[in-house]
């Protein structure tokens, strides 16, 4: 239940010990790991100053 909570913060605020937590989660399940890269994706795009057709752009590679 845990490790739940960390798949909604970004990787540069997990501590050591989430840190260590996630790699096991991501290894049992490695889908986990393909979807939090994903979300992290849109989560940068999302968090950056730029236009709607711009974001589309980046969202499409």
């Amino acid at each position: 239940a845990r490790s739940r909570y960390l798949l909604y913060k970004s990787r540069e605020k997990w501590t050591e010990n989430q840190s260590k937590r996630v790699k096991i989660l991501f290894r049992e399940y490695p889908d986990l790991e393909k979807i939090y890269h994903l979300s992290d994706s849109l989560r940068k795009i999302y968090n950056q100053n730029i236009t709607k057709s711009v974001a589309m752009l980046k969202l499409a590679h």
